[in-house]
């Protein structure tokens, strides 16, 4: 038997103020009657003021204090029986993408966050499992306090792909969740960089191992008319390679007979990012790849052809000589801007135009010019 809040049996307290009352007799009127056989069962009555007595109800008592400490128990959450030898665990993964980087057996420190997630289960004898993943967004994979099996097979299907983030406000919610004085099992690829940080009732278990690892940080892609310009970033992380082979192969887009596939060569400094810059004529679809490494999810990228939503604008009547001008050479040279409606209630429209008109977009400041110095 255990007790989920067992402050509510306080209300046992009620016990004592009921007895009390039955023990407590008053003192009763007499009664005149004509013949005896109106008083079949004759209750004893006080000759003086309020006395302890004998009482003579004992199962109206009875079934009162029963349901005093029914009452209590509910209170109370009693438990019996296998409800009684519920234990909780509430286990959080971290959702980062450095998850899925590969050890020197080949295996990912996921994979490994599977089998020690199992084996703490296995070891906590826990019946109830709450799964968490740790990310920008933390979400719940299982739970709240769902079946083992059901916690464990959604960890077999979650994919860390996630960027770097602060665990903490996850294993906070973790903490909720698990109650007060439970602990929660937290799996990662990395040691806490400020242990003292960590909250006493999370125990941090790291998998992962240090290696060297090159990625791309960022991918960028413009289109102009039919060139397309490619714009990499790539570091290297810890005893990572100090060169590097990128290769780029654009496939052909519209109205291309052929695509084209470059190798550059990248020196990696120390610290901070080398920069690669490739165009490309006529090209559909361009796929970035690095050599594999023990994580090469992060050497891969493919950059579609960026859509063109030119923004359709009109001047507005009132506009002076010289801000007229100004916006003229502006949209004659913006290959953003196109030039729309002069009505200046078309939808979709953005209008210029003088203050004092209905434009969105005001030229020209009014009030009298000042001079700043300094």
């Amino acid at each position: 038997m255990s007790f989920g809040f067992p402050w509510g049996l306080l209300a046992l307290g009620a016990l004592v103020p009921l007895v009390a009352a039955y023990f407590l007799r008053r003192r009763q009127k007499p009664v005149v009657v004509s013949a005896l056989f109106l008083w079949r069962r004759p209750s004893p009555r006080a000759e003086a003021g309020p006395r302890w007595e004998r009482f003579t109800r004992e199962a109206s008592l009875l079934l009162e204090v029963l349901a005093v400490v029914a009452a209590a128990l509910f209170l109370a959450d009693v438990r019996w029986g296998e409800a009684a030898r519920a234990r909780h665990l509430v286990l959080v993964v971290d959702g980062s993408l450095s998850m899925s980087a590969r050890g020197p057996d080949g295996v990912t420190v996921l994979e490994q966050v599977r089998r020690a997630a199992a084996a703490r289960v296995e070891s906590e004898e826990a019946t109830q499992v709450t799964l968490l993943a740790s990310g920008g967004t933390p979400r719940m994979l299982a739970g709240p306090e769902a079946e083992p099996s059901r916690a464990l097979a959604a960890l077999e299907s979650f994919q860390a792909q996630g960027a770097d983030h602060d665990p903490m406000p996850t294993l906070i919610w973790a903490q909720e969740l698990a109650g007060a004085g439970r602990r929660v099992a937290f799996f990662t690829d990395v040691p806490p960089e400020r242990a003292a940080l960590v909250p006493a009732a999370v125990r941090w278990t790291a998998l992962g191992t240090a290696r060297g690892n090159v990625a791309l940080v960022s991918a960028r892609r413009r289109d102009d008319g039919p060139t397309a310009t490619v714009t990499l970033r790539v570091a290297r992380f810890g005893e990572g390679p100090e060169e590097v082979d990128v290769r780029v192969r654009a496939l052909p887009g519209a109205g291309a007979k052929a695509g084209a596939e470059r190798v550059e060569r990248v020196r990696l400094p120390e610290e901070g990012t080398a920069t690669v810059r490739l165009t490309f004529q006529g090209a559909g679809e361009v796929e970035v790849t690095l050599p594999d490494d023990a994580l090469p999810e992060d050497g891969q990228v493919r950059l579609p052809p960026a859509p063109t939503r030119p923004i359709a604008v009109a001047l507005a009547q009132g506009l002076g000589a010289p801000e007229q001008t100004a916006l003229e050479r502006f949209l004659a040279v913006s290959p953003e801007v196109a030039r729309g409606a002069e009505d200046a209630e078309a939808d979709g429209v953005l209008v210029l135009g003088p203050p004092g008109t209905d434009a969105r977009v005001t030229v020209g400041a009014g009030g009298a010019p000042r001079t700043f110095v300094g």
